[in-house]
């Protein structure tokens, strides 16, 4: 079972260039997204997420393509939305997918926020 996301933000963990998936959750016939060289808050890694349920989960920041997508960091997300991943690299969209998403973001060795 995937762990649970809350969002009692911890400032400890706002940026970490080490963290990457370390958990998946399955889903299934949901909007997801394959991205490669993605990146979030100085950290890059590789998965397929499972978009937010938002009206328009693409945004452009400072000249970037980002993307609002269901996952954790270090077991917390922000209070209002959730995650928002900037494409560095290519990315494909997944409509009706049924598989494993990244449900989490942290070290391997320390993968949530009450740790």
């Amino acid at each position: 079972m995937a762990t649970e996301i809350t969002n009692q933000w911890n400032r400890k963990y706002d940026t970490n260039t080490n963290a990457g998936p370390t958990e998946h959750r399955d889903v299934a016939n949901a909007l997801a997204i394959r991205i490669t060289k993605g990146s979030l808050r100085s950290s890059e890694f590789d998965g397929v997420f499972e978009l937010a349920d938002v009206p328009k989960p693409f945004m452009h920041h400072d000249g970037k393509l980002r993307v609002e997508v269901m996952v954790g960091w270090f077991g917390m997300k922000p209070k209002t939305t959730w995650s928002h991943i900037t494409l560095n690299g290519d990315w494909e969209l997944l409509r009706n997918w049924s598989g494993e998403v990244v449900h989490n973001l942290s070290n391997s060795n320390q993968s949530t926020a009450s740790k």
